[in-house]
């Protein structure tokens, strides 16, 4: 009918829209990088390196419904190396990783929002802070530990702290792990500490259980 031929099409042109504005934004921060090479700033152009990198990441790749965890570590680490070049002299960042993230899967984005709330609010323009992200996979279990300190500000309130990022990741957390993960939330001594243990698929698992699904639909 002509009524869907117009809904079609509509979701044609929203497609190719949305494909113009990243390609829109690689293209500026390609720019930015050329200018920053001519004038000799190394660490400006690294920062535009990892942005691009995050970018395309979150574009691209996040739609899916797992993505390898390595390519999930490397969006993470991408975003603490960003907050490296912002943050002042009196924070400290210590970042440890153990294990081997091949060949396991795990849901896009689904660590960024612990590691994002604790630059948010663990950093004081006054106070030393100290930001501990501690990374450890093992028996097919991914094991997180985010902790910073809760520095005083009248203006925020206690349920403030962990924002809407938040809120989504844990119920995200919830639809799909369910009870087969395990989220601790700690606020006590002046820290804010979150401690994550999720499961762990394989891409083959991934594979075996889709092509499981699809004969069931058939």
């Amino acid at each position: 009918s002509r009524e869907l031929e117009q809904e079609k099409l509509k979701a044609e042109l929203s497609a190719l829209k949305h494909q113009i504005n990243p390609h829109f934004l690689f293209n500026i921060l390609n720019s930015l990088y050329g200018l920053a090479l001519k004038n000799e700033d190394d660490e400006t152009a690294a920062g535009i390196t990892q942005l691009s990198q995050m970018m395309r990441y979150m574009l691209y790749e996040s739609n899916e419904d797992r993505v390898s965890l390595s390519k999930e570590l490397s969006y993470l680490e991408n975003y603490i190396d960003l907050q490296r070049l912002r943050i002042n002299q009196q924070t400290q960042i210590h970042f440890e990783f153990e294990g081997k993230p091949e060949p396991y899967v795990v849901a896009p984005m689904i660590l960024m929002p612990f590691v994002e709330n604790a630059f948010k609010h663990g950093i004081s323009v006054v106070n030393p802070s100290q930001i501990f992200i501690v990374l450890q996979i093992a028996d097919h279990m991914l094991h997180l530990m985010v902790r910073n300190p809760i520095h005083p500000n009248p203006a925020r309130s206690q349920h403030d702290i962990g924002g809407i990022g938040l809120q989504n990741v844990i119920k995200r957390l919830e639809l799909l792990y369910g009870k087969r993960h395990e989220l601790k939330i700690d606020t006590s001594d002046g820290f804010y500490e979150i401690n994550l243990h999720i499961p762990l698929g394989s891409i083959m698992g991934e594979k075996s259980r889709n092509l499981s699904t699809a004969s069931k639909i058939v």
